[in-house]
């Protein structure tokens, strides 16, 4: 087995873990909760929740691609995507919200599970991506968390 492959399996599975506890922590929170300011710098739960999926999508988008052997060198203008995302999502509910999240983290999961050994031999954006992603989770995860405290 590559070692890379040992990585891929490693933070695919931070991954998983990170983006399931981010899902049941939120799952707890009413809309009126969701919609209280600080999380994250001056965004809601919701917000940043929809940020969060904006980024679960693109990964998904850079899956397909790297699936297909397509390029998927991009540079980001980060705010700007972060923005995009959450004024994407700014008219949904907070049911609707957490809805779209699980709905992304069950298609990237199932996605992560057909990577194999020699995908990640051929390219390593398969792990870059998982990476941050699990990195991002644990990080607005962490947020929550402290922010909710005893709140909930």
């Amino acid at each position: 087995m590559d070692s890379s492959f040992s990585k891929w399996l490693k933070y695919s599975h931070e991954y998983i873990t990170a983006a399931s506890a981010y899902l049941v922590f939120c799952r707890k929170l009413s809309a009126e909760q969701a919609e209280q300011a600080g999380v994250c710098g001056s965004w809601t739960t919701r917000q940043l929740t929809a940020h969060i999926t904006g980024w679960e999508k693109e990964v998904i988008t850079q899956y397909v691609k790297i699936s297909q052997g397509l390029k998927t060198s991009i540079r980001y203008q980060i705010d700007e995507f972060n923005r995009q995302s959450v004024e994407a999502r700014s008219q949904q509910t907070w049911e609707q919200t957490i809805q779209e999240l699980a709905q992304a983290q069950n298609e990237l999961q199932s996605m992560v599970n057909k990577v194999g050994n020699d995908d990640i031999v051929k390219t390593k954006r398969y792990l870059q991506w998982i990476k941050i992603l699990a990195e991002h989770y644990q990080h607005h995860l962490d947020q929550v968390i402290t922010f909710w405290g005893d709140k909930r």
